[in-house]
């Protein structure tokens, strides 16, 4: 997966193409994170990890900074089946289990 981040210009209309994105809302990646935190929606490993470090972030404008000089490793997991969950093993030693897409 890849992300891209990119400052909005304001009063900027969100539209979404009906088929694979049917609706939408703007929130920021703490809000995100309390959503998830609260089994409001789920998300892949991937985003989580993604929105757990813009979390970090006060202003769009420290968040775009801090890609200037950022060295992207991959990241490789290890996902198991393991007593009917499926689980995913992070390099740093997290543990995700169950989590979409939940087919192995």
């Amino acid at each position: 997966m890849r992300f891209f981040i990119a400052e909005a210009p304001p009063h900027q209309k969100a539209i979404h193409d009906g088929i694979e994105l049917t609706r939408h809302v703007w929130l920021t990646p703490r809000e995100i994170l309390e959503g998830y935190n609260r089994y409001k929606f789920n998300m892949v490993v991937p985003t989580l990890v993604t929105i757990e470090e813009l979390a970090h972030y006060k202003t769009i404008a420290d968040a775009i900074t801090a890609t200037d000089k950022k060295e992207i490793n991959a990241i490789l997991t290890i996902m198991r089946k393991e007593k009917g969950e499926l689980v995913e093993y992070m390099p740093d030693g997290r543990v995700f289990k169950n989590m979409p897409p939940s087919v192995l």
